[in-house]
């Protein structure tokens, strides 16, 4: 079964492909970080060059694997609509995994992972193991105020925030450890989709089966998990400065 898996919720594009549980090839291209959405512009070709350097071809695949998100407005959805696309022309799955997901798949669980957003703002959600080795969502991703958060904070002992939450949340009283370091978020989506697969479907799928797998996992279930809205520029009503805000 050949994976291929996608991620442009930060201005990197990160790619892998995974053959039966086995990592064939994984790059992530940096960006300049000056341009949101050059992730996105770079995902079609880049996706075509890893294809070629694996030596395979698109009707080869099996499954599509996406970074829902949190990340770049520009970014998230781009891949989204991308891998929803490719999965209405090759008629292949899709499967959906998020950041926030494949940190707590690094550390013991149970466990929450919080992320920093806007001023006194954070991405968090929390896991525990499911049955059969997979993640069970005990506090689904969510984008919450400082106040919403300390709440949720009371339903799990462990939890792992990146340094401007940790600095933001330290009259709280509690102790969070590091996030793990990702150095390619796709790779680690693909053994999370492949988790999920192998567990329903043999290694290798004829035509039904494959069809049967497209219906199951099917491109209009698969979403941006933006979790708050996108920023806006607003212009000053005196001035040509520009002020940007949250719209949650």
């Amino acid at each position: 079964m050949r994976l291929l898996s996608f991620d442009t919720s930060s201005t990197a594009v990160q790619l892998c492909l995974l053959d039966s549980g086995a990592v064939v090839f994984e790059q992530v291209i940096e960006g300049s970080g000056e341009n949101r959405q050059e992730a996105a512009t770079r995902l079609v070709p880049a996706l075509d060059q890893a294809l070629k350097a694996a030596g395979w071809d698109k009707r080869e695949l099996s499954c599509l694997v996406v970074g829902q998100g949190p990340g770049s407005f520009t970014g998230i959805r781009s891949a989204v609509v991308t891998a929803r696309t490719l999965a209405q022309t090759l008629t292949l799955p899709v499967i959906g995994v998020s950041l926030l997901e494949c940190l707590a798949a690094q550390l013991a669980r149970p466990t929450g992972v919080v992320i920093s957003g806007a001023v006194n703002h954070f991405f968090a959600a929390a896991y525990a193991d499911g049955a059969e080795g997979l993640l069970e969502p005990l506090q689904p991703p969510s984008y919450l105020q400082l106040a919403e958060l300390v709440a949720v904070l009371d339903s799990l002992p462990d939890w792992a925030a990146d340094d401007a939450a940790r600095q933001a949340l330290s009259g709280s009283g509690r102790h969070f450890s590091c996030l793990p370091v990702i150095k390619n978020i796709a790779e680690i989506q693909a053994q999370i989709a492949w988790d999920r697969l192998s567990l329903r479907v043999p290694a290798r799928l004829s035509g039904s089966e494959l069809k049967s797998l497209s219906e199951r996992f099917h491109w209009n279930q698969v979403f941006p998990q933006y979790l708050r809205g996108p920023s806006l520029t607003l212009k000053k009503s005196h001035g040509d400065s520009h002020q940007t805000t949250d719209v949650s």
